[in-house]
């Protein structure tokens, strides 16, 4: 899984003070802002900057891949090198060494060495190409590798991996007779050892989804493939290649004959078993019907040991008996929005809703797992009444409790997405992405790549209201006396209000009751005999408070 291994592809504002200016290159800068929880860093180069990518070295040293521009110059591919403590220890954009300027990161990979491996694409007025960079633990660049496809069109780089003699694996999708994978092994030096194309027998658009190296030595590599040409029929399909590049297997799965996959994340464990999590419409229609998750887990051998339907975006199997850790995001079917694990066995161990605000939906980037089993999910938060997008990170205990949610709205109220996160050897997360700077009139910058850090153990000050409550129900229980329950949608709140008025439709609400958090239930006395009375619940927090839970009515007894 890219999120785990270090390989990567408003309803509150955050009140951040920004506290120092730690370190400073030459157009550049990192301020931390460091509330409670938590650590804000934000990377901003000059011009407008975007994040693609995060990977962690064993020092606890970040590293930042993405696009970095300036005021005078397009952005183009860069690293950017923080120490634990988020101060910039170095910057480098791609040379142009091997031609082309724009471009961006998608894929990074560190080695033991402390050598930075960077893939993604670089442009120029012909076409877009695949790009590989080997960055010295000083940031200088070593070698750079360009592909151009035989289609002379889009190639990008979306996955990297480096095995323990130094050489890179580089995975991505390429312009062919459509859209084809192509996977390539670079020795230490930069030496192209070989290219593999792949693609199914339909002749139309094949793509990676991901890929990841094994225990021993080989790469598996996940996405679909066509075998129509009649664009409808994707097919989920792993690919094993040895370090030779032969290919050891090739397995493919479809749910239907007209079924239409596609490949979102996968995990190796530490036995060279393969979890691959993506979607399957069985009845495709001309958009191609709605998608249902699909999670596919193989031994190392190729052989398929279970299909679970669950996850869909993300998946991370944890290091300490191969559970595997599922989360899906559906806005069409939100009742299967959910975060699940699943032992080895495949025995379902816990499911927790993922439970959001009316009208909106996440767009998951990763999940990753900590040594205690304690998971987190981040993603980029969508409300199409509201003109922007945020930050959502959500961690959840190792029994399947959500402990807390964060949601971050940066500076003046623009985009923030979550491009990427990795979890450290403190078991701390950092989740990393693009933030509205508006620096604009200044002259500075526009996005920049902003990382949060949230230290293991410690809940994050809120920085959003809760989630609402929901279903209420209000029943008669004498003739003085009604029963309200409802379900309790948020572990960030710090209480509950109770508001009623008079009438089966009444507006003139007025708070009757405050209570604490986690409650439930309540009991409203002292009313008027054979009288309705219309209720609604609303949580808060120090962010301040949710919307209402829909609103009931029920009727006081006559005797």
């Amino acid at each position: 899984m890219s999120t785990a291994s270090g390989v990567l592809r408003s309803i509150a504002t955050s009140a951040l003070a920004v506290v120092a200016v730690l370190s400073a290159a030459v157009g550049s800068s990192v301020s931390a802002a460091v509330v409670e929880s938590p650590q804000v860093i934000r990377f901003h180069g000059g011009g407008d900057d975007r994040a693609g990518a995060i990977a962690l070295d064993g020092a606890g040293n970040m590293y930042l891949g993405g696009a970095v521009g300036t005021p005078n110059t397009g952005i183009t591919f860069a690293v950017v090198k923080l120490n634990a403590r988020g101060e910039l220890i170095w910057r480098t954009t791609y040379s142009g060494a091997r031609g082309g300027t724009l471009g961006a990161v998608s894929a990074l990979a560190v080695d033991a060495a402390g050598n930075v491996f960077a893939g993604g694409h670089i442009s120029d007025d012909r076409n877009v190409d695949s790009l590989v960079l080997k960055l010295g633990p000083d940031g200088s660049e070593r070698w750079a590798q360009r592909y151009d496809g035989p289609g002379g069109g889009y190639d990008q780089v979306i996955g990297l991996a480096v095995d323990q003699s130094g050489a890179v694996y580089a995975t991505g999708n390429s312009y062919g007779t459509g859209f084809d994978w192509v996977t390539q092994r670079f020795g230490s030096d930069g030496t192209l050892q070989w290219t593999r194309r792949h693609s199914g027998p339909g002749s139309a658009d094949d793509v990676v989804g991901d890929m990841m190296l094994g225990p021993n030595g080989d790469l598996v590599v996940a996405g679909v493939t066509r075998n129509t040409p009649d664009a409808l029929t994707n097919d989920i399909e792993i690919v094993s290649y040895r370090p030779s590049g032969e290919i050891n297997w090739r397995q493919q799965w479809t749910d239907t004959p007209i079924s239409h996959e596609l490949v979102e994340d996968m995990d190796v464990d530490a036995a060279g078993g393969i979890t691959v999590t993506g979607s399957t419409a069985r009845n495709p229609s001309p958009e191609f019907g709605v998608p249902l998750p699909i999670t596919l887990r193989y031994n190392a051998s190729g052989s398929l040991q279970q299909t679970i339907r669950a996850g869909g975006n993300a998946v991370a199997v944890d290091s300490n008996g191969g559970a595997a850790y599922l989360v899906g995001s559906f806005m069409d079917k939100p009742q299967l929005s959910q975060t699940t694990k699943y032992d080895a066995a495949g025995n379902l161990v816990w499911v927790t809703p993922l439970a959001l605000n009316t009208n909106e939906f996440l767009v998951v980037t990763g999940i990753v797992v900590d040594a205690q089993g304690v998971a987190t999910v981040a993603g980029t938060v969508h409300n199409p009444r509201m003109p922007a997008v945020d930050y959502l990170t959500i961690r959840y205990s190792s029994d399947g409790r959500e402990l807390w949610r964060h949601r971050f709205n940066g500076l003046g109220n623009g985009d923030d997405r979550v491009a990427g996160l990795a979890v450290d050897s403190a078991n701390g997360v950092l989740v990393t992405g693009t933030s509205w700077g508006d620096y604009s009139s200044s002259g500075d910058t526009d996005n920049d790549i902003l990382t949060l850090r949230f230290p293991a153990g410690v809940t994050p000050s809120p920085d959003l209201p809760p989630v609402a409550p929901s279903h209420l129900v209000a029943t008669s229980a004498s003739r003085s006396q009604i029963r309200l329950n409802w379900h309790d949608n948020s572990d960030v709140e710090t209480g509950l209000r109770i508001e009623r008025c008079r009438g089966s439709r009444c507006t003139d609400f007025a708070q009757i009751a405050v209570l604490g958090s986690d409650v439930t239930t309540f009991l409203d006395s002292g009313l008027a005999r054979n009288t309705s009375y219309t209720y609604r619940v609303q949580a808060t927090n120090t962010a301040g408070s949710s919307l209402f839970s829909n609103p009931f009515s029920a009727k006081t007894r006559v005797s």
